[in-house]
């Protein structure tokens, strides 16, 4: 009976560390979905023309 229940509390320890492991990498993932949120959206800005300018052109 004793190594039943030290067996589940083993069983129950392991469960916890892969949990506190997959949360560690759920807000990992998180902030690189928000980083490639924030690349993407991203703002036109006008770029500056290239080259020289020329009096004539409008």
């Amino acid at each position: 009976m004793k190594q039943l229940l030290f067996d589940n509390k083993e069983l129950w320890n392991k469960i916890e560390k892969i949990e506190q492991h997959l949360v560690k990498h759920d807000d990992e993932i998180k902030l690189v979905f928000e980083y490639l949120k924030k690349l993407l959206i991203q703002e036109a800005k006008p770029r500056k023309a290239i080259g020289f300018p020329y009096p004539n052109k409008k």
